[in-house]
């Protein structure tokens, strides 16, 4: 459901999570759907986070999704590749679609402490 789109215009929905609820609203047209949710994560007050595993400095396409993950330029992403360190921290629940992004990008990293989800 991380890419859900809208049934009217079908643009990417901009997904918007609180403690319980869940809403996922259409930036071009307003549309939004939201949920409620009592799952396990949205419970876990542990703050979590992604280090960097060892990556390939020269493979573009990790350079490209890494840069686009933190933000930082091309020749940035290199040396943060070369010296890994944290590039994300938070709440399981945030957590959860960063690692997805991670995974979907063949992206190496750990998780601090072990993530339950």
């Amino acid at each position: 459901m991380t890419n859900r789109k809208c049934p009217k215009c079908e643009t990417k929905m901009k997904k918007n999570i609180e403690k319980f609820s869940i809403a996922w609203v259409c930036p071009k047209c307003g549309y939004g759907e939201a949920i409620t949710t009592t799952t396990p994560i949205y419970d876990d007050n542990n703050t979590y986070s992604i280090i960097l595993g060892e990556n390939d400095a020269n493979d573009i396409s990790i350079i490209k999704a890494l840069s686009k993950f933190t933000g930082l330029n091309f020749l940035q992403t290199k040396e943060l590749i070369r010296t890994p360190k944290l590039i994300y921290s938070g709440k399981a629940y945030e957590l959860l679609e960063k690692k997805e992004e991670l995974d979907k990008a063949k992206i190496k990293y750990i998780i601090k402490p072990k993530f339950p989800y």
